[in-house]
């Protein structure tokens, strides 16, 4: 986890890796930002911006990688009113029940992580 005083890096480095699905490091350097993420309620924005970008690619790995990655996320969107909200629908949290798929403006769900 990025100390305050860590700045531009390593945290530039991370978040760059982590754009590119596919390539070497792009997990890890995912659970990283993740990490940083459910620590400071994602006040970079990274999780916002990579959901809608990258939410395939999360939901496409191996079930190993996959479900951390997803279950963080699931996590930000149940305990933060404001994630996900440019260009999505408003947060009702009567649709946070244990299997209700929460909906993003191009009809990809955030998947429910049962056990890690």
């Amino acid at each position: 986890i990025f100390a305050p005083e860590d700045g531009w890096h390593p945290s530039e480095v991370v978040e760059l890796t982590a754009h590119v699905p596919g390539n070497r490091g792009h997990e890890g350097c995912t659970a990283i930002l993740l990490l940083n993420a459910l620590q400071d309620g994602d006040l970079q924005g990274w999780f916002d911006y990579r959901w809608q970008n990258q939410g395939e690619a999360y939901i496409g790995l191996q079930p190993s990688r996959r479900d951390p990655i997803l279950a963080g996320v699931r996590f930000l969107y149940e305990t933060d009113r404001g994630f996900l909200t440019m260009n999505t629908v408003d947060f009702n949290p009567a649709l946070l029940g244990r299997g209700v798929a929460t909906v993003h403006p191009v009809g990809m769900t955030i998947p429910v992580v049962d056990e890690l």
